[in-house]
């Protein structure tokens, strides 16, 4: 017992603080780039596909709604947010939906959704089914 007392005394030292903040202070910065990188492939997606305010995808609570709206899903549907134990899942159904609906405008096979399930490629995603100059989409073709 006294052991376990001791190790609780005995604080981390400089040397592993110091690490560990070097480590959390990379790991925001990734995050952070990811998150600008995504951002801004979403406001070029809207762009390309006809979107009424790309500059949304550079807000937080606006993006969901501007890709709900992009991918023809209601928006109002983000309020099932607030109901508890099944509300996560109809949120997850309705961006997949979403996503769905708009990688199809894209022009690109629905198997494309896939891609979202590997870390960082979720980041790049809108980058991914970004339709080219030559194919504008399927819904100005």
């Amino acid at each position: 017992m006294k052991y376990y007392v001791e190790s609780y005394a005995n604080p981390a030292s400089p040397k592993q603080l110091q690490l560990i903040m070097g480590l959390l202070y990379k790991n925001m910065l990734v995050t952070l780039a990811l998150a600008v990188i995504a951002a801004y492939g979403w406001y070029k997606l809207d762009k390309k596909l006809g979107g009424k305010n790309p500059i949304w995808m550079f807000i937080p609570i606006l993006n969901t709604i501007e890709i709900f709206k992009l991918g023809d899903v209601n928006p109002w549907n983000l309020l099932w947010i607030f109901v508890p134990l099944i509300g996560p899942f109809i949120i997850i159904y309705y961006s997949l939906k979403a996503l769905l609906n708009i990688t199809r405008k894209a022009g690109k096979s629905s198997w494309y959704l896939f891609l979202l399930l590997v870390p960082v490629v979720g980041s790049l995603y809108p980058f991914i089914i970004m339709p080219s100059e030559n194919e504008k989409g399927r819904e100005q073709a």
